[in-house]
C-alpha cells in the first residue's frame, strides 16, 4: 500500500488536480488495487493516472480529440474512449467500482442523464461542479456556448453552458454527502464557501459530493 503517492505533475490547474486526487486516495485509504474507474471528461488523464499508481484500472472518456491524443500519449495503459457526453447513450461497461464526474456537469445540454446513469452503474460516485448559489430552489440556466468547431468543440458537452443550483443537483443525487472542504481547493477553484442563497454564479466556486451508488 502506497501512503505517500507522488503525484504526476499536471499542466492543467495542477493544484486543483492534486487536491481532488488526494481526496479520492484518502477516501480509499491509499489502496485502489484492481478497482475499476471510469473518469468522465478525463482531459489528459492525470487524475486517473495517479489512481492507477495505487492499483486502479482506468477507463478515460474524453470528448475533445486534441485532449484524447494528449491523454493517450501520457497514459497509454488507460482504456481511452472518444465519447460525446451530449449524446444520451451509455457507451461504457455496465458497472464500475468508481465513477469520477469532475468539471463536466456544467458543460452538458442535459445534465440529468449522466447524473442518473452514472449513479446506477457504480459503487462510489464522485461529483463536483460549479453551481448557482441556491440550496432551496431548483434553478437551471442552459445557454449555447461560444465554442466553434474550429476551436476544438466536439462533444463532451462543449456546445452549451449549464448553470445549475445546488438544490437542483442534490435533488438528483441518492445517498450522498457533500464535502465543503478547504483541502479540496486548488488555484482558482474553491469549495469551502458560505451559501447566501442569492442565485449568484461565480467562476471557480464549486461544490463536491460523494454518492454511495447502488450497492451501499
Amino acid at each position: 500500500m502506497n501512503t505517500h503517492l507522488k503525484m504526476e505533475p499536471s499542466n492543467y490547474h495542477p493544484e486543483w488536480v492534486e487536491s481532488r486526487t488526494r481526496f479520492i486516495t484518502n477516501y480509499f485509504n491509499h489502496d485502489l488495487t484492481n478497482k475499476t474507474v471510469l473518469e468522465l471528461g478525463a482531459f489528459n488523464g492525470d487524475i486517473g493516472g495517479n489512481l492507477a499508481k495505487l492499483g486502479a484500472r482506468i477507463t478515460s472518456a474524453e470528448g475533445r480529440k486534441q485532449n484524447l491524443l494528449l491523454g493517450r500519449r501520457r497514459y497509454p495503459k488507460h482504456n481511452w474512449m472518444h465519447v460525446d457526453l451530449d449524446v444520451e447513450e451509455w457507451a461504457f461497461d455496465e458497472k464500475y467500482d468508481i465513477i469520477i464526474h469532475f468539471g463536466v456537469l456544467y458543460h452538458l445540454k442535459n445534465p440529468d442523464f449522466y447524473l442518473r446513469e452514472a449513479q446506477k452503474r457504480c459503487n462510489h460516485f464522485f461529483l463536483e461542479s460549479e453551481v448557482l448559489d441556491n440550496s432551496d430552489k431548483e434553478i437551471t440556466n442552459i445557454r449555447p456556448s461560444n465554442y466553434t468547431e474550429s476551436e476544438g468543440a466536439c462533444g463532451q458537452g462543449l456546445n452549451c453552458e449549464c448553470q445549475l443550483s445546488t438544490r437542483y443537483i442534490e435533488n438528483r443525487l441518492t445517498n450522498f454527502k457533500r464535502f465543503d472542504l478547504e483541502e479540496l481547493n486548488g488555484g482558482m477553484h474553491y469549495y469551502n464557501w458560505e451559501s447566501k442563497n442569492d442565485n449568484s454564479y461565480k467562476l471557480g466556486r464549486r461544490r463536491f459530493w460523494v454518492c454511495g451508488g447502488q450497492s451501499r
